[in-house]
């Protein structure tokens, strides 16, 4: 648990410490009803309602978790407003002026046993939702090249980790081998399963997509916490 707390905490300063780089597409920003579609924590959240003083920031996470820190953070901020709401099917009372998706689309694509079509009807969703001349900004990362990759925990600890990560996170089917390793190679001796994990000639093979958000990622919560 204590690990699982730490690497919340780390995910939360990786937020705060990017929020600056994610300011430059303010200027893309139309002012009036901002949406902050997946805030997180808020940083940049915080950051709108400080650049936009006369506009109202409405700051939208499914999380439980992130929504507490986001009621905390902003309980005496006027012009910004916390909600709870999915970024596939989130509905405003009005007609907004932005809408922003900072490092969320690729959570939404993942999250979705990588739909592009989930993502196309997210975007409609919030288009739906935009004034006439409104704006949609998006930033995010792009994929890895498609390729199968090895993988190689150090210990017990990071295959449980791992685990929970498969469990939760719907990824493309792996194959588990046990082997020897020789420099940048490694030599397949049989197929083997999580549950019979040995140590050190113990490697997963592993699609370029998945392990960018196994890695992307520094807590795992179980569904509905």
């Amino acid at each position: 648990m204590d690990r699982t707390r730490k690497g919340h905490e780390i995910y939360v300063s990786s937020m705060e410490q990017s929020a600056q780089d994610k300011t430059r597409i303010f200027p893309f920003v139309r002012e009036g009803t901002i949406i902050d579609l997946g805030a997180g924590a808020g940083p940049v959240t915080e950051l709108l309602s400080q650049r936009f003083p006369t506009s109202k920031i409405v700051a939208v996470d499914n999380s439980s978790e992130m929504l507490g820190l986001l009621q905390k953070r902003f309980e005496a901020t006027p012009n910004v407003q916390v909600v709870k709401g999915d970024a596939q099917t989130f509905k405003y009372s009005q007609k907004v002026d932005s809408i922003i998706f900072i490092s969320t689309l690729h959570e939404v694509f993942s999250f979705n046993n990588y739909s592009h079509q989930i993502v196309i009807d997210t975007l409609k969703n919030a288009f739906n939702l935009l004034n006439s001349g409104g704006r949609l900004i998006i930033r995010d990362g792009v994929h890895p090249e498609q390729e199968n990759l090895y993988l190689k925990p150090k210990h017990k600890e990071s295959y449980i980790r791992l685990f929970r990560f498969i469990k939760e996170f719907k990824v493309r089917p792996m194959v588990y081998s046990e082997g020897t390793f020789h420099k940048d190679s490694f030599v397949q001796h049989k197929s083997n399963n999580f549950d019979e994990f040995t140590g050190d000639n113990f490697l997963i093979e592993m699609h370029s997509q998945d392990i960018s958000e196994l890695l992307s990622k520094y807590f795992y919560e179980e569904s509905g916490t």
